[in-house]
């Protein structure tokens, strides 16, 4: 998906939303996250970096929502 796509349907989203200031949170998640989940995060990436150019593939297990993998995913774009 394109910028301009993600955008478009971004914008399709939030006309749909009635709280409109969903996006001003999304977009400023770390105001709002807590420490822990915020370290989390940066773990994650760190540890994505470190094996990023270790040949074969990677599994994820404990997804409750899914969020972790969702990250991993976008980190390989």
């Amino acid at each position: 998906m394109t910028n301009k796509e993600y955008l478009k349907n971004r914008k399709i989203f939030a006309d749909s939303v009635i709280d409109k200031s969903f996006f001003d949170i999304v977009d400023h998640w770390t105001l709002y996250c807590g420490i822990q989940n915020m370290a989390r995060y940066l773990y994650i990436y760190d540890v994505f970096k470190e094996i990023a150019n270790v040949p074969g593939d990677l599994a994820e297990f404990g997804s409750w929502r899914g969020s972790n993998v969702v990250f991993l995913a976008k980190l390989l774009l």
